[in-house]
C-alpha cells in the first residue's frame, strides 16, 4: 500500500511538474522576445526524437502514416508539416505497448469506422456551429469557399491534434511509466492536453482569461476526451470540420 501512495505521488509530482515546464515555455517568448511557435515546435522535435531513441518502436506504418499526415500540413506550412511528421512518429514510439495509449483508428470493423465519421460529423458540425455563434460577435460574415480554406483547415486539425495533444500524452504516459493513471492523474493529463494549446493563442500581455476558459472548455476538452475515449482520427476530422465551417462562412 506505502509503495502504491509513493509511486502515485511520485507521478502527480512528475505531472505538476510537466505542467509547470509547459507555462514557463509559453512564457519564455514574452521574456526573451523569442519566437512563439518555433519554441513549441522545435520542442516537439525535440522530445519525439528522444522518445524515438528511448524506445526504439517504430514501425513501417508509423513512418508511412506520418508522412502522409504531415504532407498533408507541410502544404498549408512546412515547418509544421515537419514537425507534426516527427511528432506523431515520436507519440506512436511511446504508445507501441502501453496499456494507456491512443489510437489512429478506433478497431478496423465497420461499428467503429461507421461511430468515428459519426462522431467526427456531429462533434465537428456541433462545435462549428457555437464557433460561428462566438467568431459572429467580432467578424463580418463573408461566405466563400477556396482549397485554401482546405489546405488550412487540414493543417489545423492534424497538426494541433498531433502536436498539442497526442504527443503531450505521450509525455505523461512517459513521465507516469505507463502506470494505470487515478483521477487526479487523469485530470492533470488532461490539463497537460489543452492548456499549452490554448495558451498558444495569447501572449502573457494580451490574454483574455474568458476567451481563454472558453478555448480549453469548449473546444479543447472535447477534443481531448475523443482521442483519449475514442481516437485521434476522430479528433483530427472533428476538428478540421470546425476550422472549415469558419473559413468558409468568416473566411479567417
Amino acid at each position: 500500500m506505502n509503495s502504491k501512495r509513493i509511486r502515485g505521488s511520485k507521478n502527480i509530482f512528475h505531472l505538476i511538474l510537466l505542467f509547470t515546464f509547459l507555462i514557463i515555455l509559453w512564457l519564455f517568448p514574452d521574456a526573451f522576445r523569442a519566437n512563439r511557435s518555433i519554441m513549441w515546435y522545435f520542442s516537439a522535435i525535440v522530445i519525439s526524437i528522444i522518445f524515438m531513441i528511448r524506445y526504439r518502436s517504430i514501425t513501417k506504418n508509423d513512418i508511412i502514416v506520418a508522412i502522409i499526415l504531415g504532407e498533408i500540413c507541410t502544404i498549408a506550412d512546412p515547418f509544421v508539416g515537419i514537425t507534426t511528421m516527427f511528432a506523431y512518429v515520436g507519440g506512436q514510439s511511446v504508445f507501441r505497448n502501453s496499456a494507456n495509449k491512443i489510437v489512429l483508428i478506433k478497431g478496423g470493423n465497420k461499428k467503429n469506422i461507421a461511430t468515428t465519421a459519426l462522431l467526427i460529423v456531429v462533434v465537428g458540425v456541433f462545435l462549428g456551429i457555437i464557433n460561428l455563434f462566438l467568431a459572429n460577435m467580432e467578424m463580418e460574415i463573408t461566405p466563400g469557399f477556396g482549397l485554401e480554406f482546405v489546405l488550412k483547415a487540414l493543417k489545423a486539425g492534424i497538426s494541433e491534434e498531433i502536436i498539442f495533444r497526442f504527443l503531450l500524452f505521450a509525455v505523461c504516459v512517459h513521465v507516469t511509466k505507463d502506470k494505470i493513471l487515478s483521477k487526479f492523474e487523469n485530470i492533470l493529463c488532461y490539463g497537460i492536453m489543452i492548456l499549452p494549446h490554448v495558451l498558444i493563442h495569447f501572449t502573457v500581455f494580451n490574454i483574455d482569461v474568458v476567451s481563454a476558459i472558453i478555448l480549453f472548455l469548449l473546444f479543447g476538452l472535447p477534443f481531448a476526451l475523443l482521442q483519449r475515449k475514442h481516437d485521434l482520427s476522430t479528433a483530427m476530422g472533428s476538428h478540421f470540420l470546425v476550422d472549415i465551417i469558419r473559413f468558409c462562412v468568416y473566411r479567417a
